[in-house]
């Protein structure tokens, strides 16, 4: 039982963040032309709602998307993340793919390192039915 309540809570939580990031210019939620200077580095994606997510805010100040759009088969989300410090940092990105209506469609993870004062490129894309509407959507970065 308790599984279940933790599976709610997080879509609620998920669909709050969805909805809040398609109401305005949030650099976190974002549709648009393909990024050709994004790698993937332990990509994967899922189309069951994950139960756990790490999210740390700084971390996740320092990650954007640049663009969400449709792939062979599926969507892809790429984006950069920012490193101001002084040591290199790894991130592990989740994204959720969602479509109108804020309807969970997957998610998928990556991780990226960033070596000090630096950027680098990162990307999520997966193999599931997507509608011209499905939007990418950073929902913790740990």
């Amino acid at each position: 039982m308790q599984g279940w309540k933790a599976a709610v809570a997080l879509m609620a939580m998920a669909a709050t963040a969805v909805g809040a990031a398609g109401c305005g210019s949030s650099p976190h939620a974002k549709a648009g032309p393909p990024s050709t200077a994004a790698t993937t580095v332990n990509s994967r994606v899922a189309t069951t709602l994950p139960t756990s997510i790490a999210n740390d805010d700084a971390k996740r100040g320092q990650v954007e998307i640049e663009s969400c759009t449709s792939v062979p088969g599926g969507w892809a989300a790429r984006g950069i993340a920012f490193n101001r410090g002084h040591s290199s940092v790894h991130y592990d990105i989740t994204i959720f793919f969602t479509k109108t209506g804020d309807t969970y469609e997957g998610s998928g993870t990556t991780s990226v390192d960033v070596p000090a004062g630096g950027t680098s490129s990162w990307a999520v894309s997966g193999h599931f039915a997507a509608g011209p509407s499905t939007r990418c959507v950073v929902v913790g970065v740990g």
